[in-house]
């Protein structure tokens, strides 16, 4: 995975929110960036905001014995940063947002 985004067979997650609200993503793909995993998504309901490139969210996320992801918010901002310079690298400079 370290050259490429990795599909699997997930093509959409619901995130749910502290505030109790959920809300659907398509899965772009997931990828590495110093031996951890992140996952890139866009929103189904994702209404195009006067852009044409999609909204992109970033996330950390690991596999679960279960098999089941667990997906977490980057918290630092420098991390953030480095995982989203890996998402551009490999993405071709598709514009992300989260």
């Amino acid at each position: 995975m370290d050259n490429e985004f990795d599909y699997e067979d997930i093509e959409t997650v619901t995130l749910d929110f502290e505030d109790g609200s959920s809300e659907e993503y398509e899965v772009i793909g997931t990828f590495e960036h110093e031996g951890e995993t992140y996952i890139a998504l866009t929103p189904l309901d994702d209404a195009e905001d006067d852009e044409d490139e999609p909204l992109i969210y970033l996330y950390a996320c690991t596999e679960e014995d279960d098999g089941f992801l667990t997906i977490s918010s980057i918290e630092d901002d420098d991390l953030y940063d480095a995982v989203a310079k890996r998402f551009d690298e490999l993405s071709g400079g598709t514009r992300m947002d989260g």
